[in-house]
């Protein structure tokens, strides 16, 4: 293992730290990080992510890998850099997040900060829902992909303890769990509208509930086979997912590969 970066390392160029940052993270073997090591980091990024400018949207750029980095590696930074990674993340401008995020890795961006023990507040939960959903309308790519980017949306919203699903989007699950009967979906996203409908009380048609339980027992068409294990946001990275309880129940969590 190469030489920690230390604060002065990272700092020479702001407008550079996403790539810096990210490649000295990717670098290191999480299972081999030494305690010191992780002070070391955590105190750069902290210096960092303090020096973030919220109207600078290179930094809200940036905001996803750093938040990613602070979870993959365990690094037990301060309240307040969770909090400004948060922000920044929730507050770059639209075309940021439709153009250069995308759907699937905003919504792992939140499950990034949830895991970090963020505690997002209702008005905040409400942002995160009202956002979500604009840059999942947005983003362009083929149907398909577009149904699968829901299911990354409800898998964050759904690690959202105390969320209250708005009415835009339980409207929008019960329209994607119908447009299922006849596209069809991948077992990932059958299984989290399935789980979706359930706590928050949507009632699913009887067709479209016979249809998501079958394609989450991968008994679905070759479209929904070939399209299983994309972690959508129009192929800006891939996902691996696995095994993650909310609330007691078990839904599908996942790990990002951000670029």
């Amino acid at each position: 293992m190469g030489v920690m970066p230390t604060a002065c390392d990272l700092k020479p160029s702001l407008a550079n730290a996403n790539t810096q940052v990210l490649q000295h993270m990717s670098e290191l073997c999480k299972e081999l990080v030494s305690d010191q090591q992780k002070q070391q980091l955590t105190v750069a990024v902290e210096e960092l992510v303090e020096e973030f400018g919220l109207g600078d949207e290179e930094m809200h750029k940036a905001s996803l890998s750093f938040t990613r980095g602070v979870r993959e590696l365990g690094l037990r930074v301060s309240p307040e850099c969770r909090e400004k990674l948060h922000t920044m993340l929730l507050n770059a401008d639209i075309r940021t997040q439709v153009h250069d995020i995308g759907t699937a890795r905003l919504s792992h961006g939140l499950l990034y900060i949830v895991e970090m023990g963020y505690p997002i507040t209702p008005w905040e939960a409400h942002r995160w829902q009202s956002q979500l959903l604009s840059v999942w309308e947005a983003e362009p790519r083929s149907d398909q992909q577009k149904l699968q980017d829901f299911g990354w949306v409800l898998i964050a919203l759904l690690r959202v303890r105390g969320l209250v699903p708005s009415e835009q989007v339980k409207e929008q699950l019960l329209t994607v769990a119908a447009q299922t009967v006849k596209v069809g979906v991948d077992q990932r996203t059958a299984r989290v509208l399935m789980q979706a409908a359930e706590a928050w009380g949507v009632g699913l048609s009887l067709e479209t509930a016979q249809r998501l339980s079958k394609l989450a027992a991968g008994r679905g068409s070759s479209t929904a086979a070939a399209a299983r294990g994309s972690g959508g946001g129009g192929g800006k990275q891939g996902a691996a997912t696995e095994g993650k309880r909310v609330h007691g129940k078990r839904v599908v969590a996942s790990t990002v590969s951000s670029r």
